[in-house]
């Protein structure tokens, strides 16, 4: 009698310690400065646009680095254009993050999104470079600004929400 009770005390001591809790999952993660991702997001999206540049970035959370996309801006009398060379470059978080402000974050997306926004500018950048270069035009042509905003518009952005009194999870 004695062992089948210490047997039955393991038995039950074990599954609950293997069962999960029915606690309900989240709806988001806090990261940085308050912000919150949903569950299939892991990189935050940033834009900037100054008068010489404008800045695509995506903060890669759980490796810790950010990737920028960078175009020269150029002024001309029709309006503002764009050179075809996209500058990429890779930065550590930490540094990144200090320079940009909660009004630079548009939302979040996944490593797919942004492997196909790398494909887009790659693919467009190309057709930009092909205007510039040709011959049979006087004036060199650039691209419009609105070449990036169109890709950048294509894109599936996730909402990044700012945390509230009681965190992620409301």
């Amino acid at each position: 009698m004695m062992i089948r009770l210490l047997i039955f005390l393991l038995v039950v001591s074990w599954t609950q310690v293997t069962t999960r809790s029915t606690t309900p999952d989240p709806s988001g993660y806090q990261i940085i400065d308050g912000i919150c991702l949903g569950k299939r997001s892991d990189r935050l999206i940033y834009r900037h646009r100054n008068d010489t540049h404008i800045f695509i970035a995506f903060d890669i959370l759980k490796s810790g680095t950010v990737d920028v996309y960078t175009w020269q801006l150029v002024q001309a009398k029709t309006g503002t254009f764009i050179y075809y060379d996209v500058k990429i470059a890779t930065v550590p978080a930490i540094d990144f993050r200090k320079q940009v402000r909660r009004s630079h974050v548009i939302g979040a997306c996944g490593r797919r999104h942004q492997k196909l926004f790398e494909h887009r500018v790659e693919r467009k950048m190309k057709h930009c470079k092909k205007l510039a270069k040709e011959k049979r035009r006087e004036k060199k042509r650039l691209c419009k600004v609105r070449a990036v905003a169109n890709i950048f518009v294509r894109m599936k952005i996730r909402n990044a929400s700012f945390d509230n009194e009681n965190g992620c999870d409301a």
